[in-house]
């Protein structure tokens, strides 16, 4: 614990490692090695000693962030449809994990889904609580949403991301630039006016 406390990620993995090795259900030992490989950037590293804590009978209070990080390590080995699964399970166990978020989008992404990617872009937004992450999460998904020419859909996002967050000025940027794309002067000038 002092190793990991005082940020020494590989005296502290190498340590907890010897702890998994006397007792392979150790808690402690499980997580503080994935946190040291997951903080390293090693993901798929992050699989093993989660994967094994996420069996363990009892209560998990990270449960989330656990699957959100054996996620990462799939997503990280090209194993997406498991990615994709266990990021919506850890939104399911908590909706406030930014990093389950961000994976999901990424995962639709990357597997050429962007209808999948804009619902889940609007989802974060609902369920954020921070509004400048409300904002930035409408404005990706009105972008996306532009890409396969939702225009309405996109200019809702971007109200939405505008109502957040009135100082995002990309958001204000294309709304007024979808609105203005309609011919509807009058509605124009009161948007680009607010």
């Amino acid at each position: 614990r002092a190793a990991r406390k005082l940020d020494h990620r590989e005296v502290s993995r190498r340590l907890f490692e010897i702890a998994v090795g006397i007792d392979a259900d150790h808690v402690e030992a499980l997580e503080g090695i994935a946190e040291a490989h997951f903080e390293d950037g090693h993901y798929g590293l992050v699989r093993a000693p989660l994967e094994r804590r996420l069996e363990l009978p009892g209560e998990n209070p990270l449960l989330g962030r656990h699957r959100a990080m054996v996620a990462r390590g799939l997503e990280a080995e090209d194993l997406l449809d498991g990615a994709w699964t266990l990021y919506e399970e850890a939104i399911e166990s908590d909706s406030s994990l930014a990093d389950a978020h961000e994976g999901l989008v990424r995962v639709h992404e990357r597997m050429g889904r962007l209808n999948q990617a804009v619902d889940a872009l609007e989802r974060w937004a609902e369920t954020s609580a921070h509004p400048e992450r409300k904002a930035l999460a409408w404005f990706r998904a009105a972008e996306h949403a532009l890409a396969f020419e939702e225009i309405a859909r996109a200019e809702e996002n971007l109200v939405l991301a505008t109502k957040a967050d009135s100082r995002l000025a990309p958001a204000w940027l294309l709304l007024c630039q979808l609105v203005g794309e309609r011919g509807d002067d009058c509605e124009t000038r009161r948007i680009c006016r607010d």
